[in-house]
């Protein structure tokens, strides 16, 4: 198992036509979005046009949460839905998609077999909660959207500060321990 602490000065920005989008990982570390190489790549991407298109991107499955804002999206020919602090939506790179409004979201892209999932986690201050992990897992990432937290991975002690991430790779089945020092959201990523 490995733990890694990654800072917002490690990200990739870059602008697109809704916005700004931030790279937060990508894998394999050799792979570039623009190649669309990866096998699973995170990022967030704050949409500032009311309406904006997303990019085509055939043979990508996408899982998308809002952080922050609202906005309605919608893929022709298949469904729309609207989406505000957390809730999220899945759906395939080709459809041809658009939002309307404006809101900063949190991005997972899969190809192949890669699959994985979204959650949000929520503190109030100086409280805890356990994490139960069932089964092995390839890869967990603890992004902290607001707020500090203190992870307890196998006995070892990891601090989250706000805006940070912490990749966990290679975790076996087990408990993590979060405790808050503050009012604080996590968006958890788990990737198989």
């Amino acid at each position: 198992m490995d733990v890694t602490l990654i800072k917002p000065e490690d990200f990739v920005k870059s602008q697109w036509s809704g916005g700004t989008t931030t790279e937060l990982f990508i894998f394999p570390a050799t792979a570039t979005y623009a190649l669309r190489d990866f096998s699973f790549r995170l990022s967030s991407a704050k949409i500032e046009a009311e309406i904006s298109e997303f990019t085509s991107l055939p043979g990508i499955s996408r899982k998308l949460m809002i952080m922050s804002g609202k906005t309605r999206i919608n893929h022709d020919h298949h469904h729309s839905k609207r989406l505000t602090k957390f809730e999220q939506d899945a759906f395939e790179g080709d459809w041809k998609t658009t939002s309307h409004g404006r809101c900063t979201d949190f991005n997972l892209m899969t190809t192949g077999d890669t699959s994985g999932e979204l959650n949000a986690l929520t503190f109030k201050e100086s409280s805890s909660q356990i994490l139960t992990v069932d089964n092995y897992v390839s890869w967990l990432f603890f992004y902290a959207l607001k707020g500090s937290v203190i992870l307890n991975i196998h006995q070892k002690t990891y601090d989250l500060p706000e805006n940070c991430m912490i990749v966990v790779r290679n975790f076996p089945k087990g408990e993590i321990e979060i405790n808050s020092l503050a009012i604080s959201d996590l968006i958890l990523c788990k990737i198989n």
